[in-house]
């Protein structure tokens, strides 16, 4: 069973508390990308996990995105600074001196192929069956956007019936901090099937997906979940949505990381949904997902297409989401946007025991033209 969640050998960056931000004085934070090269090491990784990301080798099958602090000088004073009221740029304080260039972390975020680690007997014998499964549950999907009826797309009792073939399971921990009211729920992407944890609630969100989807997706109507292309357009209408519209009132749903990771860190948030959130709770989420096989099997890779990664998907015979919510919290009058996506996404982090690595969005598409440019 491999599990996209916190594994305790990692410390989650600034982890002492929520409102601590580590400012460095003298260093340069530099982000560079290389393939790994361990051979056997994704067994072992699987089994140790516990243990701490540097250690038991890396595997084959992960690009390895490594960040270091090289200090400008040999020796590298850190400073925070300190205020009672914790708002920007102030939290309890302390002095750290280093006296070599240190490599702060390493951290596996985007397979590069769906099968790593080998093959064993169990998942030879269900491939066969597996693919079947999966072409059928791929269909289930496609219905489900195609029809946009009601009765099949928001109703409680047929989107029951689909999680059960789809071979889904969600549990919801701490939804009593759910407010009733408009709010913005974000948290952590890992899969291409996480957005059918929002079926399961009874509030209608907006979701904000990826422009490169087509218009029709945002055309549905009937759907539990109201779609919304995640453009300055969209955040600017969401921040004051107009008598009338089908986003009034909504609660709004989205992954600020921009993309998919394999749970191991997280990607640095996006700050756009702090455009819509000023004057409403934001609500952090901590997503798990359990899978068979031991982690053998990646559902997305790096450079796969989203019906690739639809695909794989399907294929688990099974596959468990549970939704931890967090305590909500507000933008304070003095805190600026990227301050607050921040300590918004240190919640989150803190919870799932993973690191906030300093890649973004951005970084992984330059990552995957660059792998693509190399074909």
């Amino acid at each position: 069973m491999a599990c996209y969640r916190r594994f305790p050998g990692c410390v989650a960056s600034d982890s002492r508390r929520p409102s601590t931000l580590l400012r460095t004085e003298t260093s340069l934070w530099v982000l560079r990308c290389r393939p790994t090269t361990s051979s056997s090491s994704l067994p072992s990784l699987q089994k140790f996990r516990r243990k701490s990301l540097s250690a038991g080798g890396l595997s084959r099958g992960c690009s390895r995105v490594e960040l270091t602090r090289k200090a400008a000088n040999a020796r590298t004073e850190t400073t925070v600074s300190t205020s009672k009221d914790e708002s920007l740029g102030n939290a309890e304080s302390f002095d750290e001196t280093s006296s070599s260039t240190a490599e702060l972390e390493s951290v596996e975020l985007f397979p590069k192929q769906h099968l790593v680690g080998g093959v064993t007997p169990t998942f030879l014998l269900y491939f066969p069956f597996g693919v079947g499964i999966a072409l059928v549950r791929m269909l289930l999907w496609i219905l489900l956007l195609v029809l946009d009826t009601p009765v099949f797309t928001n109703n409680k009792l047929s989107i029951a019936f689909f999680q059960t073939l789809l071979g889904v399971s969600v549990n919801w921990k701490g939804e009593e901090l759910l407010p009733a009211s408009r709010h913005v729920l974000v948290c952590n992407h890992v899969t291409a099937g996480d957005l059918i944890i929002l079926y399961t609630r009874t509030q209608r969100y907006v979701h904000l997906v990826t422009p490169a989807l087509p218009r029709a997706v945002t055309q549905v109507n009937n759907h539990r979940i109201i779609f919304r292309h995640a453009t300055p357009a969209t955040y600017d209408s969401l921040a004051s949505p107009a008598e009338g519209d089908l986003e009034h009132g909504k609660p709004v749903h989205l992954f600020p990381e921009g993309g998919m990771t394999n749970g191991d860190g997280m990607m640095r948030f996006t700050r756009g949904f702090v455009r819509f959130s000023r004057e409403i709770p934001v609500v952090p989420m901590a997503l798990e997902v359990e899978t068979p096989f031991g982690g053998r099997l990646s559902s997305h890779t790096l450079t796969s297409s989203f019906l690739a990664n639809l695909f794989w998907f399907s294929f688990y015979p099974w596959i468990r989401f549970t939704c931890h919510v967090l305590e909500p919290t507000s933008m304070k009058a003095d805190e600026s946007a990227g301050h607050f996506a921040r300590r918004v996404q240190e919640q989150i982090a803190s919870h799932l025991g993973i690191p906030i690595t300093e890649t973004t969005i951005q970084r992984k598409r330059q990552l995957i033209q660059s792998v693509k440019e190399e074909k």
